[in-house]
C-alpha cells in the first residue's frame, strides 16, 4: 500500500515483532522518515489499523511541515492531510487495503539504526 505525504511516496508494511529502538517493547507503529516508509505490527487488531496508520501519516507531515504554530492552522493542516489520506487510501481499496500489507522482517538493529538517523536528522 502506498501513501503520498506532501508529494512523497511512503510504502506502508506490516512487521512481526516490531519494537522500540530504545526500549526494545513492543510498539505498535513505526515511521522511517528518510526511507519514506511506514511499519504497522501484524499484532493490531485490523480494526485499529486506520487508526494506526493515520497517527503515522499525521507524523510524517510533521515530519515535512514542522510543528503546528497555532491550532487554526493545524486545523487546516489536517483537513488536508485527511483529504489525501482518504484519497490514497479510497485508491487502494479503502480498509481491504490494510488486510494486504506487505510482510516485512525487519532485521535485528535495523530499527536502531532508523531511530538513530530520526533523531540526528
Amino acid at each position: 500500500m502506498r501513501l503520498y505525504v506532501a508529494g512523497y511516496r511512503y510504502t506502508v508494511f506490516a512487521v512481526a515483532n516490531l519494537t522500540n529502538p530504545t526500549s526494545k517493547e513492543p510498539i505498535q507503529a513505526w515511521t522511517d522518515f528518510l526511507k519514506r516508509e511506514i511499519y504497522l505490527s501484524l499484532n493490531l487488531p485490523l480494526h485499529c489499523r486506520e487508526e494506526y496508520l493515520l497517527h503515522e501519516y499525521k507524523e510524517a507531515w510533521l515530519w515535512y511541515f514542522g510543528k503546528p504554530e497555532d491550532k487554526e492552522r493545524d486545523c487546516d493542516r489536517f483537513a488536508a492531510m485527511y483529504t489525501q489520506f482518504r484519497d490514497c487510501m479510497d485508491a487502494a481499496g479503502d480498509r481491504v487495503a490494510l488486510l494486504k500489507l506487505p510482510e516485512m522482517s525487519l532485521v535485528d538493529g535495523r530499527i536502531q539504526e532508523i531511530y538513530q538517523q530520526h533523531e540526528a536528522g
